[in-house]
């Protein structure tokens, strides 16, 4: 048994999930008393949980700054959990 969840709540893991990574590209704009505008960008990648092949949307298990080191911890955690990992085209399309 393997779980998830910082909270203490543990999630099983069957050997139909499926691990992906995913760029999210999170922006924020912020509008001051002085008609200014400040906007601001907070790119990371995401290692993701996926319920099945066919399951869209994937539960986050840790974020990253930069691609190798999301896909390092892709790779081990596949290896630690046994599943299989995504077709990248489906996790960042």
């Amino acid at each position: 048994m393997w779980g998830f969840i910082k909270v203490g709540k543990w999630q099983y893991v069957h050997r139909k999930m499926q691990l992906g990574l995913s760029h999210a590209r999170m922006a924020y704009q912020v509008h001051s008393l002085s008609n200014r505008t400040i906007s601001v960008t907070d790119p990371d990648w995401r290692v993701n949980i996926y319920d099945g092949e066919k399951s869209r949307k994937g539960k986050t298990i840790c974020k990253y700054k930069n691609r190798e080191d999301a896909e390092e911890e892709l790779a081990r955690l596949s290896e630690l959990l046994n599943l299989t990992i995504r077709n990248e085209k489906l996790a960042l399309g």
